[in-house]
C-alpha cells in the first residue's frame, strides 16, 4: 500500500512536535524529580532482569560511553549494581536493586495517575487506539534502514540550500 505524501508529512510534523513536547516534559520533569531521561531509560530497560552495558547500550539505541556515564550515579544513588556475569567470567552485568525496583515502581504508577488525569478526558478506545498506533509506529521505525540518504544531499550545487538556510536538525525539516 502506498501512502499520500501529504498523509506522510502530516505525520511527520505531528510525531516531531510530540517529540518535541515529549523532551519538555522530560527536561521539566527531570528538574522535579532529579533523574535524567537516561537515567529512567537505564532502570526500566533493567526492570525485566540485569544486561551487560553492551546489551543496554544496544536495547536504548545509545553509545556504551551513554551507559558508562549514566550508570554511575545510579550505582552512588544504590538504584542500580554490577554483579558478576555468570556466562563470562571477564564481564559483568547491571541489575536493579530492590531500591531501585521500588523507586522505579512508585514514579511509574506517579507517571501513569499523572497522564490518566491529562487524558481524563479522552474516550478509554482511543487511548487504547493511540497506544496501539504509536506501539506500530516504534515497530515500523525500528525495522526501517539504519541511514537513508536525505535527497538534498543530491541536489546540483546550485539548488543546494545555502548553509544559512540548511537545516540544522530533524525538527527544522518538519517546522
Amino acid at each position: 500500500m502506498s501512502l499520500d505524501h501529504g498523509a506522510a508529512a502530516e505525520l511527520l510534523g505531528s510525531l516531531s512536535h510530540l517529540m518535541r513536547t515529549t523532551r519538555s516534559v522530560a527536561h521539566r520533569q527531570s528538574q522535579v524529580l532529579g533523574a535524567s531521561s537516561t537515567h529512567l531509560a537505564v532502570l526500566k530497560s533493567l526492570y525485566d532482569g540485569p544486561a551487560r552495558p553492551g546489551d543496554l547500550a544496544q536495547r536504548l539505541c545509545v553509545a556504551p560511553s551513554v551507559i558508562s556515564r549514566q550508570v554511575a550515579p545510579l550505582e552512588r544513588a544504590g538504584l542500580v549494581e554490577r554483579g558478576h556475569d555468570p556466562d563470562d567470567a571477564r564481564a559483568w552485568r547491571l541489575a536493579l536493586t530492590p531500591l531501585g525496583r521500588r523507586q522505579l515502581e512508585v514514579l511509574h504508577a506517579d507517571r501513569v495517575a499523572q497522564l490518566g488525569q491529562l487524558l481524563r478526558d479522552w474516550d478509554e478506545d482511543d487511548v487504547r487506539t493511540a497506544a496501539a498506533l504509536m506501539d506500530r509506529l516504534s515497530q515500523s521505525l525500528v525495522a526501517a534502514p539504519l541511514a537513508v540518504r536525505p535527497a538534498w544531499l543530491d541536489l546540483p550545487a546550485e539548488d543546494t540550500p545555502s548553509p544559512t538556510t540548511t537545516p540544522t536538525s530533524p525538527e527544522e525539516l518538519t517546522a
